[in-house]
């Protein structure tokens, strides 16, 4: 009525060092934790019956299972634990062309974990960011890049799950005005069908619309310049009115 007990990685199958193995009701059952091959061997033999084992490790859900000790053979326990915190995978993509962007920069709250990659806040040349160490819970994540729209998004984290999720990010351009001679008062320049606006103030020459969608569009005036079809690119566009 001997007992053998072998603790792995639910996730992985991988065994688990340093296991603490004790009873139900926290009596010690191994003399030590587990070793490198995530085995423990109790010191001393078992009475027979119903035995409930419970498993703790640091990072990892406290897990129990119940084994039955009889007088005619050998018992083998496999306890799989869970880590407590996950893993969220990103994949960060442009929106228009569905290529991966790198140097987008993920931030969140809710939860504790790591920066993308373990060592910095972006995404990698494929676009990709891997957050670990994550507790259960709503996670809100912010995407942002320069010359593209940031977005938000919300995941539901499971502890030992991993989780993954794919961001499409909108390019955006920005519109340099510059009107020749000087405005002779304040007139306010408008991109037709959105609230984006910048004014070239009485004697100025120059104002900067930002974040305007890539397309084309017309730009209004609300003085005597006319009203003209642009074409926004991703990044710095110009146009020069007189």
């Amino acid at each position: 009525n001997t007992l053998s007990v072998l603790v792995v990685d639910a996730r992985t199958g991988t065994p688990l060092e340093g296991v603490t193995v004790t009873t139900s009701d926290d009596s010690p059952l191994c003399s030590s934790p587990t070793t490198a091959q995530g085995t423990c061997t109790p010191a001393a033999a078992l009475p027979t019956g119903s035995l409930t084992i419970k498993a703790a490790k640091t990072g990892f859900v406290t897990t129990r299972t119940t084994v039955a000790i009889t007088s005619e053979a050998s018992t083998h326990a496999v306890i799989a634990m869970h880590p407590s915190t996950a893993i969220l995978d990103v994949r960060v993509r442009d929106a228009q062309t569905g290529e991966p962007l790198s140097g987008v920069t993920v931030s969140y709250a809710g939860s504790s974990g790591t920066h993308c990659n373990g060592t910095h806040p972006d995404t990698n040349a494929n676009g990709l960011c891997e957050i670990t160490g994550l507790s259960s819970g709503v996670l809100s994540l912010t995407f942002s890049k320069t010359h593209y729209a940031s977005m938000t998004a919300v995941v539901t984290m499971e502890p030992g799950q991993r989780h993954s999720v794919d961001i499409h990010l909108h390019p955006r351009g920005s519109l340099a005005i510059t009107v020749s001679p000087a405005a002779t008062a304040d007139t306010t320049f408008t991109i037709v069908g959105t609230a984006l606006s910048c004014v070239i103030a009485d004697g100025r020459s120059e104002c900067t619309i930002e974040h305007i969608p890539t397309g084309t569009w017309i730009l209004e005036a609300d003085s005597t310049y006319s009203d003209r079809t642009i074409s926004i690119a991703k990044g710095s566009n110009s146009v020069s009115i007189s």
